[in-house]
């Protein structure tokens, strides 16, 4: 099983795309799939919170 992302770079990508930065371009300066970037923010969205 994968290990799960650490909380501080949740923020930190959550934070750039809140900031102005796409998904996608937080997606690869994180080196995540857009996706994940795409899922944590909707999560926030939806519950406030990550």
């Amino acid at each position: 099983m994968a290990k799960p992302y650490s909380l501080d770079l949740r923020k930190r990508v959550l934070a750039a795309i809140e900031g102005g930065t796409s998904h996608n371009r937080a997606a690869k300066d994180y080196g995540l799939a857009i996706s994940t970037a795409i899922g944590w923010m909707k999560q926030v969205d939806e519950m406030g919170s990550v």
